[in-house]
C-alpha cells in the first residue's frame, strides 16, 4: 500500500475520531410503552443478535447464538468460569476411570422446569439423541468426532452416576460439557425444543416475538442460591447500526460485541461504560488447499504481504495482538514461543517469485459482514503482491447456514468454489485443539468449502489428543507450531473484545472464552 494512501487513512481517521470527542448528554427516555422497559431493575435489555437465531436447543442449532441461551436455559455437566476455569455443573465431580472411560456423578435434587425431576437417564438420553443418525442434530459431530470425543456409548451406573465409553482416548472431553452437555429432558417432544425449550437452567423461557425480541425469566427454583439476580433476560433483534443509539437512549443495558467506529459515541456518553479483555476470538482467514495455495512458499508470501499492525490500528482501534499460529493467549495449548510472520513485501515476493508466482493471481473470498473491513484492507496490502481478491461479504447466519454440515441440516445450498474464507471464530471450551478440529478437519465446520486435505496435518492433530493433560498441552503446542511453519492460514490477531455497558449495571468481567454466557448472565446485578 503507498505511502501517500497510507497518511490520508491516518490523517481522516485522526480527524473522524477528533469529531467524535463532543460529549453526549443524556436523552430523556420514555420507555413506558416497553414491555419490557430497562428502566426497571427486573430487566436485563441485551443487544447481541440481528437476526432471529436459528433455533433454541443444541439439537436443532449449534451456533454461538444458540450457544448464549443453551448457557442459561440449560445446565451442562460441567461449565467454565470467567478465567477459563472448569467448575461442576450437574456434574459434582468427575474422573478418569480407564483409558477411555469417564465417569461423572451427577447432582441430587435438580428439576426441569417443568418440575420433572433430572437424573443419569437424562444425560443418557441427551448424548444418545445427539448420535442417532435419524435426528440429524446438529450437534453430532462434537460426541462422534474421531479427532476430538469419539463416544461409544453412556452407561448409566445408578440414577446419579453415568459413565462416558470412548472408541479412543481424549484430552478434550471434560471442556467440551461446558457448551456440549446441555442436558435435555427425556420426557419431551425434541421438536418442541426448537422453539418452547425446556431444561434445568437458571433461567426458563418465556416468550419469542419474532424479529423484535426473545424473553427469558428467572427460574425461581434453580439448584444454585443467589442466582440469576436479575429477573428477566431480554434479547433485542435489532440491526447493528441501531445498537449504539439503543443504548445510549438507555432503551438497553449491554453491547456484547460493539463495533469499533461506534466506540467514541459510547465513551462520550456520561451514562454508558465500556468493558474490554483479551479475549479467544480471532479473524480466521482460511486458504483452500488447491492452486496456488497448495504451495507453502505462497501461503507464507501472503502472511508476509500484510501489514497486521495496520490492521489492528485501524479495524479495532489499536486493540488486538498480532498472532503467529492457531493458538491464543490464556487458551491451553497456546506456544508462547512463536513469533508471528514480519510484514516484509520483498519477502513476499521473492517467495511468490520461487513458487513460480511472481505475475501475481486472483483469489475468490468468502466472508462475514463482521470482517469486512479488515477484508478489504488485507485486499489493499495484497495488491502489492499482485494477488486480487474478489470478495463476496454476507450477513453471519447466512454464513454459517451455507457450510457443507449446517447447509446439510438445513436444506440450504451450500457456498464452494471459494479460495478463502473469513469469519470470526472464538473458542468455548478453552481448549486449542477444538478449533485445530472445527477449522481444519470436521465439516461441522463454518467454513463455506472444506480447505484442509493434508494427511500430515491430520497425524500430527490426532497425536495431539491424549489424555494425559501436561503430554496433551506439550503436544499441542507442538502442534500450534506445526500450523505456523506451514502457514495453513493467513494469521490476523487475537481480539480484545469491546462491549458497552449503562452504568448501573454490574457485571464482574467479560468471558475469556469471547462467549456471552452463563456467568455474565446469571451474576451480573442492576441498580
Amino acid at each position: 500500500m503507498n505511502v501517500f494512501i497510507r497518511i490520508t487513512v491516518c490523517l481522516l481517521t485522526l480527524c473522524f475520531m477528533a469529531a467524535c470527542e463532543k460529549r453526549i448528554e443524556p436523552h430523556n427516555i420514555k420507555d413506558e410503552e416497553e414491555e419490557y422497559p430497562a428502566s426497571s431493575i427486573d430487566n436485563f435489555i441485551i443487544l447481541n443478535y440481528t437476526d432471529n437465531p436459528l433455533a433454541m436447543d443444541p439439537v436443532h442449532a449449534n451456533d454461538p447464538d444458540m450457544g448464549t441461551f443453551s448457557s442459561v436455559i440449560y445446565d451442562s455437566l460441567t461449565y467454565h468460569d470467567y478465567d477459563g476455569n472448569l467448575k461442576p455443573g450437574l456434574a459434582l465431580n468427575w474422573r478418569q476411570i480407564g483409558e477411555k472411560t469417564y465417569q461423572f456423578k451427577l447432582r441430587q435434587g435438580v428439576k426441569f422446569h417443568n418440575g420433572k425431576e433430572f437424573d443419569a437417564y437424562d444425560v443418557k438420553y441427551t448424548i444418545d439423541t445427539h448420535l442417532n443418525p435419524d435426528v440429524n442434530s446438529a450437534t453430532a459431530l462434537i460426541w462422534n468426532n474421531q479427532h476430538l470425543v469419539n463416544v461409544k456409548e453412556v452407561v448409566v451406573v445408578d440414577k446419579y452416576t453415568v459413565n462416558f465409553v470412548l472408541k479412543s482416548e481424549s484430552g478434550i472431553i471434560t471442556h467440551m460439557m461446558h457448551m456440549f452437555s446441555a442436558v435435555l429432558p427425556k420426557d419431551y417432544p425434541l421438536e418442541e425444543l426448537k422453539t418452547n425449550p425446556i431444561g434445568t437452567g437458571p433461567y426458563k423461557f418465556l416468550k419469542w416475538d419474532h424479529g423484535k425480541q426473545i424473553v427469558l425469566t428467572r427460574n425461581d427454583d434453580y439448584w444454585q442460591p443467589g442466582i440469576p439476580k436479575i429477573k428477566n433476560l431480554v434479547f433485542k433483534i435489532l440491526p447493528v447500526e441501531k445498537w449504539h443509539e439503543t443504548i445510549i437512549a438507555g432503551k438497553a443495558d449491554f453491547i456484547m460485541h460493539l463495533p469499533g467506529k461506534y466506540r467514541k459515541k459510547i465513551e462520550a456518553d456520561v451514562n454508558t461504560d465500556i468493558m474490554e479483555r483479551l479475549v479467544l476470538s480471532s479473524i480466521w482467514i482460511s486458504l483452500r488447499n488447491k492452486g496456488p495455495l497448495k504451495d507453502v512458499r505462497v501461503r507464507k508470501a501472503l502472511n508476509h504481504a500484510v501489514d497486521m499492525e495496520r490492521i489492528i490500528r485501524y479495524a479495532e482501534y489499536g486493540k488486538g495482538i498480532a498472532l503467529a499460529s492457531i493458538g491464543r493467549r490464556g487458551e491451553f495449548g497456546y506456544n508462547e514461543n512463536i513469533t508471528p510472520y514480519k510484514y516484509d513485501v520483498a519477502k513476499a515476493r521473492e517467495l511468490l517469485k520461487e513458487a513460480g508466482y511472481e505475475d501475481g493471481f486472483t483469489l475468490k473470498v468468502f466472508a462475514t459482514d463482521i470482517t469486512e473491513t479488515v477484508m478489504n484492507l488485507i485486499k489493499e496490502d495484497l495488491l502489492d503482491i499482485k494477488v486480487k481478491l474478489e470478495l463476496e461479504i454476507v450477513p453471519q447466519l447466512q454464513y454459517i447456514v451455507k457450510a457443507p454440515y449446517m447447509s446439510h441440516i438445513y436444506g440450504t445450498e451450500p457456498a464452494t468454489g471459494y479460495d478463502m474464507t473469513a469469519w470470526i471464530v472464538d473458542n468455548p471450551v478453552i481448549n486449542m485443539l477444538f478449533n485445530c478440529d472445527t477449522l481444519m478437519l470436521s465439516s461441522m465446520s463454518y467454513i463455506a468449502h472444506t480447505p484442509y486435505n493434508y494427511k500430515e496435518y491430520e497425524v500430527m492433530h490426532n497425536w495431539a489428543n491424549v489424555a494425559d493433560p501436561f503430554e496433551h498441552e506439550r503436544r499441542l503446542k507442538e502442534l500450534d507450531k506445526y500450523i505456523h511453519d506451514n502457514a495453513y492460514f493467513l494469521f490476523t490477531y487475537q481480539r480484545v473484545l469491546t462491549s458497552a455497558i449503562r452504568k448501573n449495571i454490574h457485571m464482574k468481567k467479560l468471558n475469556i472464552n469471547g462467549h456471552l454466557d452463563f456467568g455474565m448472565l446469571t451474576e451480573t446485578a442492576k441498580d
